[in-house]
């Protein structure tokens, strides 16, 4: 070999070197990136990765066929037993690089997930941002066939529990098809949907949640109080499988949280018996030892939650109320003649426990509360139902315990 052809050579190993130096220093930055994800267990990656299959149906043929067969392959290494075996049989171009950019986002978008051609599935929407996952969002769809109930989402909330520690942001919304609740041959022949089991959920394993919204979920969450959970929102919250005491007491636990919104929030131990019957009259309010509301909360909207509004505000401390943005919005029902009506609504409204009083208010869609100092009160009572109209109210929280 003459010098010539050796150096020639020489040169050329050394790009090839270069070039796959290049090659492994994208693939280190690839995997380092997709760390949290090597930290799953395989059965919970290959349940994962089934559900990615349906992303053809959004992306070109090709990006089809590359899913489709890292699908068959995660499929083929499901019972391995480490995730390091199963980095080593993947390909990265085929599945690391496809898991960044169309899974996980760690730049920033939005995936559906769906299991398609199945009597049970569910729809999932992640979206994540920063490399973090911000916002979960689950239709959580059950149909009944053949007298079995098919049940979804145990994954979701496997993956929910892995992912917690990076999650600052996270809304949950499960809710039916319509197809569901008007068919009755989705459900059988007693057309009577099952109820379906709650997925349990530990707030304590999320660190870093600020903001947790809740709707119509099947999702019950251990009544661990949170320390930095800023913002809790409720709507059709029967699902939480806590009483109102412990719900008091998680809430009184959560001392940073600046915002609670309630909405047709139902506990264990509610009965809509709770609405009562009583009108035309103030009570005393019922003895009960109230649960302090934490010191930061600067907003409060309670919707539809019956007596539990003056449970709820029996919490709020005398030097709460100059700075509390309070709304309470009245609950609408129908009588058993089917006319409409709008249930007794229930509003604590005296601050010094000497001076308790509830005040039951009557044909009211919603009530706005402002309270200008501890001892003054505002009530803005407005109405749809034809007949009634607007109805301002300004009274002094009486010093002694009589009739306002």
């Amino acid at each position: 070999m003459s010098i010539e052809q050796y150096i020639a050579r020489r040169d050329r190993l050394v790009r090839q070197k270069e070039g796959l130096d290049r090659e492994l220093l994208a693939i280190s930055r690839e995997f380092n990136a997709a760390r949290p994800i090597n930290k799953l267990p395989i059965e919970i990656l290959v349940d994962i990765f089934q559900y990615v299959q349906a992303l053809g149906y959004y992306r070109e043929k090709r990006s089809w066929f590359a899913v489709a067969a890292v699908c068959k392959h995660w499929r083929e290494v499901a019972n391995s037993s480490s995730c390091g075996s199963l980095w080593r049989q993947v390909s990265f171009k085929t599945s690391a690089e496809l898991i960044l950019r169309d899974v996980f986002f760690i730049g920033s978008g939005t995936i559906f997930l769906e299991e398609w051609g199945s009597p049970d599935f569910i729809t999932d929407t992640i979206k994540t941002s920063q490399g973090r996952a911000r916002l979960l969002e689950t239709e959580y769809q059950q149909i009944r066939a053949g007298g079995r109930a098919y049940k979804s989402g145990l994954q979701f909330a496997h993956v929910l529990e892995w992912y917690a520690p990076l999650i600052e942001v996270l809304e949950v919304h499960f809710k039916l098809t319509n197809e569901q609740i008007n068919y009755p041959e989705y459900c059988g022949d007693d057309e009577v949907i099952p109820e379906i089991e709650p997925i349990r959920v530990d707030l304590s394993l999320f660190p870093r949640l600020q903001c947790l919204s809740l709707v119509a979920a099947d999702l019950e969450f251990n009544p661990h109080p949170h320390l930095f959970l800023r913002k809790l929102h409720i709507t059709e919250g029967d699902w939480m499988g806590m009483s109102m005491d412990e719900f008091l007491a998680f809430i009184s636990g959560c001392v940073s949280l600046e915002e609670l919104r309630l909405h047709d929030f139902r506990p264990t131990d509610f009965a809509f018996s709770d609405y009562g019957e009583e009108s035309g009259y103030i009570r005393k309010a019922t003895p009960t030892v109230p649960v302090a509301l934490p010191t930061h909360l600067r907003k409060l909207q309670i919707h539809d939650t019956a007596s539990y509004t003056a449970r709820i505000l029996e919490g709020v401390s005398v030097s709460q109320w100059t700075h509390l943005s309070l709304t309470i919005v009245g609950y609408a029902c129908r009588n058993d003649d089917g006319s409409d009506y709008t249930a007794v609504m229930p509003l604590y409204t005296a601050l010094p426990p000497d001076t308790s009083y509830i005040a039951v208010l009557h044909c009211m869609d919603s009530v706005y509360v402002r309270f200008d100092s501890p001892t003054v009160y505002h009530i803005v009572a407005r109405s749809r139902q034809e007949g009634h109209g607007s109805v301002s109210l300004t009274a002094q929280v009486p010093d002694k315990k009589n009739d306002l």
